[in-house]
């Protein structure tokens, strides 16, 4: 069976953001450093977030309070039938703090935005070590990501964050994607 995934991010720009393509296609554009993430597209018409939310933050999102915490806010349209959360950010060094990166990020539920919680909502995703990352690609940053199951009572928004810390490291951008 055949899948669906979106691009998030060229570092060529020859496909936008947004641009969907089927598994085969998917797997040349990873080999060339394209970003992906697998989607259910049935669900863009029901929201502006419905299926996928990808975010930027300019000079980037500080995570650099070194007690775990929400970091960068995002939204999802979910649905009961869809349990594969997928979601990838972006991390550039920050420019005054010259540090080797440490803490751990993993997507959470973030109750505290309105509008944002389903009830009957879980979630586990065993988070990326950043002291793991290894030296920075050829842009000068990292991108890491990973996969959440998710079991909504019902349809509707959820909203989402990065937890952790990662002293030294910002985030330029962050997306999310549900498939099935």
């Amino acid at each position: 069976m055949q899948g669906t995934q979106i691009v998030v991010y060229d570092p060529a720009d020859e496909y936008w953001e947004g641009s969907l393509v089927e598994d085969n296609r998917a797997a040349q554009l990873e080999a060339r450093g394209v970003v992906l993430l697998p989607v259910e597209a049935s669900l863009f018409k029901l929201s502006g977030v419905g299926a996928y939310h990808r975010r930027a933050w300019g000079a980037g999102y500080p995570l650099s309070n070194a007690t775990p915490r929400m970091n960068c806010p995002l939204t999802i349209f979910v649905v009961p039938e869809c349990h594969s959360l997928h979601w990838v950010a972006r991390l550039v060094p920050d420019p005054h703090l010259a540090v080797d990166p440490t803490g751990t990020l993993r997507i959470v539920i973030d109750s505290d935005q309105p509008g944002g919680s389903l009830g009957g909502f879980s979630m586990v995703d065993p988070g990326v070590d950043c002291s793991k990352l290894g030296p920075p690609d050829n842009d000068g940053g990292w991108q890491i990501g990973g996969k959440a199951c998710i079991y909504p009572s019902h349809a509707g928004h959820a909203g989402l964050a990065l937890y952790g810390s990662a002293p030294g490291l910002r985030v330029a951008w962050a997306a999310v994607s549900l498939a099935r």
